[in-house]
């Protein structure tokens, strides 16, 4: 009986292992040439229709590498809808972008990027790309990438303000969320 269970232990630590390995060679990712366009991915925004500090973070991640000249075509930003009576993400991050001296031509909104997934069903697979969000959050990110063909880069926004205190519960959901996306379950919906 103990060895059945000494199987079961080593079979669900290889389950969390393989996506906590995966979604950890993500951490530091940094984009290392240019690309067509700079994509944000969307994160909470606060009472007072102020970005969350991941939607910051990203957001001043994205505006770093677009003033680099790591882009100077296009910065996409998407996300969804926030509860009322607040903004939508995608316009406190138009905000955030104008503010630092983003050109309005410059960008492009995704208002239907409500989901990780549907953001990257809506980029072009000519185009490439360089993909922002939290380190966490890239792993599933890269695994999308690659479902969908796209020449995309990896880019970990820069904790401006810290690290998270719920950053293990994202790292969670990232794990299951690696599953979720690898076993396809998204198609079921």
């Amino acid at each position: 009986m103990l060895s059945f269970f000494k199987k079961l232990f080593f079979i669900g630590a290889v389950l969390v292992a393989v996506p906590a390995v995966w979604i950890a060679a993500h951490y530091g990712a940094r984009a290392d040439a240019p690309a067509d366009c700079i994509v944000v991915f969307g994160a909470a925004v606060w009472p007072g229709n102020r970005p969350s500090h991941a939607l910051s973070d990203r957001m001043l991640e994205a505006i770093d590498l677009y003033k680099n000249n790591y882009s100077n075509h296009c910065l996409i930003l998407s996300g969804g809808p926030s509860a009322p009576p607040l903004h939508h993400e995608v316009d406190v991050m138009q905000s955030i972008a104008r503010a630092n001296s983003i050109p309005t031509d410059a960008i492009i909104s995704d208002y239907a990027g409500v989901r990780t997934r549907e953001t990257l069903t809506h980029l072009d697979p000519h185009r490439s790309y360089i993909l922002v969000s939290n380190d966490f959050h890239l792993g599933r990110i890269h695994l999308l990438a690659r479902r969908y063909n796209l020449r995309a880069t990896m880019h970990a926004s820069t904790y401006r303000h810290g690290r998270y205190i719920k950053e293990s519960f994202f790292v969670v959901r990232e794990i299951v969320a690696f599953y979720y996306y690898l076993l396809h379950l998204d198609a079921l919906r």
